[in-house]
């Protein structure tokens, strides 16, 4: 952490920007790194493959539940 309160001349200044505009890059870099993992989590097909999953693990029905959404998707395609 820089103390911005020992800035003395324009070097000093230039250089504490510098600094913090690197971690400001960092830090939105990070922002959107985890929103991509939100919108993976929480994609259709993530949504329904979860969904699915613990149907299935309950009624054992997954490979029907599959062929109907590739019908589905078969169906939505044309």
């Amino acid at each position: 952490m820089n103390k911005y309160s020992h800035i003395r001349n324009m070097d000093d200044l230039v250089a504490a920007q510098q600094q913090l505009q690197g971690r400001i890059r960092r830090k939105g870099t990070e922002v959107m790194d985890r929103l991509e993992g939100i919108r993976t989590a929480y994609a259709p097909s993530n949504l329904l493959s979860t969904g699915i999953n613990e149907v299935s693990n309950q009624l054992h029905i997954k490979d029907a539940l599959l062929r109907m959404v590739r019908t589905l998707k078969y169906r939505l395609s044309q």
